[in-house]
């Protein structure tokens, strides 16, 4: 009884959410997730640069980016 009803539950949650995403005015889902994907992609390589670009660790050239983008954006916007 369980599995059925858990079958059903996921059966639910699947079509339904393949009800709304069809609407118009919903999110695109896909799209977000490509473009998290592709900035993940982007910081990995920056890191991996890093990392042989001073001669150090993953983790050490990891945290020096993240600082690094911290204070990037601390930094006031010069345009306005």
């Amino acid at each position: 009884m369980r599995r059925l009803l858990r079958l059903i539950l996921i059966t639910a949650t699947f079509l339904g959410g393949y009800y709304f995403g069809r609407m118009p005015g919903s999110p695109d889902i896909f799209a977000y997730a490509r473009g998290t994907y592709r900035s993940a992609v982007r910081a990995s390589e920056k890191v991996s640069a890093r990392a042989e670009q001073d001669d150090s660790s993953y983790a050490k050239a990891a945290l020096n980016c993240a600082v690094e983008a911290v204070t990037d954006s601390e930094q006031p916007d010069s345009r306005n």
